[in-house]
């Protein structure tokens, strides 16, 4: 049976929201910028892929309004976020504290280590004996030879990183964190035996199915997962209170959405631009499965994880939409934001929220294709800045938006390209509707 459903793509400015949907599309749909807020719309993309369809919709970044067109733009994203099968929440990953988000990712590999009963977690200072299979056993020659030095010279830690090339600290570390060191299952055992001193107690405390990661950061005890194992703490240790580590280093969807309750559909998080954080941030996180998700959108890495998670969300359907459509929205739509994009590139420093664009005249059958488009402004004195000395900022602009079109419909294009003053539009309520944006008073509860 074919799946199909709605994929809200939401976060705050700049997440990186539209280059996702390109990407998830295959074709540019939504523009981009570095400028913050430049998706203003709720832009649909359509992708049909392996019996499944997405409708995927980018939306304006999540912010508090400070005039009609935030208001609007608000507005069009809890609407998407109500209409919603599935929410990507992108978090942009080059925003957050590297510190915290390593202490955090590393917090959670060990609450993860074991499965999920409540209570149930692998902390510091802790001795793990678990069930392996015989294959799980076989490890590599190295970690055989270390573990039988470090077996040889128990409660001596300045032996065992002599024998192993642990440092004397890391040994007090979790087997999960141990584990992300690439050390095998039984070394970290032997490790804990050495560490132990031969007189202490130890109170056995049953833990169903524990999970054991060893040989590289990346394998998983399957053993481990198919029978019971014992934690055995040395007597007398004292339960840790609750770390800061364990804080997210991010708001949550809700925190972002300013929302007071959680919305129907599933959210799913991602951080997207993980390709720019630090080998072992990204290698710790990727331990997490569907809790967190690590993508960049730039690049495509980690994009067919997120394919697979969204799938497994969506409903049994038909499709939607014919197989062949990558868009519900009209053509006139996206020639007004290729207009937009071009100018936020070339006036963007000096004009970056003032402008608008709306298409006045499209000709469909024309040869070339006529397209009569207006950019708005707020000013006298910005309408100068767009037109330039001699009207050639506006010639080079509408040239380069000229060719943006024609790889779009894939035409010659004839781009009349004007502009106009709409006072303060930001601000006016007709205007704003007026130039598409929708009614900054509606009401979209998620």
């Amino acid at each position: 049976m074919s799946r199909a459903g709605i994929v809200t793509v939401a976060g705050k400015p700049n997440a990186g929201k539209s280059t996702l949907l390109n990407r998830l599309v295959g074709e540019k749909l939504a523009i981009t910028s570095p400028k913050p807020q430049s998706t203003r719309h709720r832009v649909v993309g359509l992708r049909t892929a392996d019996d499944t369809q997405m409708v995927v919709l980018d939306t304006p970044g999540l912010l508090d309004p400070k005039d009609l067109l935030h208001e609007a733009m608000r507005g069009a994203s809890l609407a998407a976020v109500r209409d919603a099968d599935v929410i990507v929440y992108v978090v942009d990953a080059n925003a957050l504290n590297q510190g915290a988000l390593r202490a955090w990712a590393r917090s959670r590999v060990r609450a993860v280590s074991v499965d999920s009963n409540p209570g149930d977690e692998v902390d510091a200072g802790v001795t793990e004996q678990v069930s392996a299979t015989d294959t799980e056993r076989n490890t590599e020659a190295a970690d055989e030879s270390a573990t039988e030095r470090v077996d040889g010279e128990p409660d001596d830690r300045a032996a065992i990183a002599d024998a192993t090339g642990v440092p004397d600290a890391v040994i007090d570390a979790s087997a999960a964190e141990l584990a992300l060191q690439g050390l095998s299952a039984e070394l970290i055992d032997a490790l804990r035996r050495a560490r132990q001193p031969p007189d202490a107690p130890t109170v056995a405390t049953p833990v169903a199915h524990a999970t054991v990661r060893h040989g590289s950061a990346q394998a998983a005890s399957k053993a481990a997962a198919a029978s019971p194992g014992t934690v055995a703490t040395r007597a007398g240790a004292e339960t840790p209170a609750e770390s800061p580590a364990d804080a997210l280093p991010w708001p949550t969807f809700l925190e972002a959405a300013s929302l007071e309750r959680a919305p129907r559909a599933r959210v799913l998080t991602v951080l997207n631009k993980s390709d720019i954080l630090p080998a072992d941030i990204v290698s710790a996180l990727q331990q997490l499965g569907p809790d967190v998700l690590t993508m960049s959108a730039l690049t495509g890495d980690g994009i067919d994880p997120l394919v697979s998670a969204v799938t497994e969300q969506l409903p049994e359907s038909p499709y939607l939409y014919p197989a062949d459509e990558i868009s519900t929205l009209p053509m006139r739509f996206f020639c007004a934001e290729f207009v937009r994009e071009t100018a936020l590139e070339q006036l963007g420093d000096e004009l970056p929220h003032a402008l608008a664009c709306a298409i006045d005249e499209y000709r469909e059958g024309s040869s070339p294709l006529y397209i009569r488009a207006v950019l708005y402004v707020e000013r006298e004195s910005q309408k100068a800045i767009v037109i330039g000395a001699g009207g050639q900022r506006i010639k080079q602009l509408g040239r380069a938006a000229r060719v943006k079109i024609e790889q779009f419909v894939g035409e010659p294009v004839y781009l009349d390209l004007w502009v106009k003053v709409l006072a303060n539009w930001r601000r006016k309520r007709g205007a704003v509707t007026r130039l598409g944006y929708g009614d900054p008073n509606a009401n979209h509860p998620a």
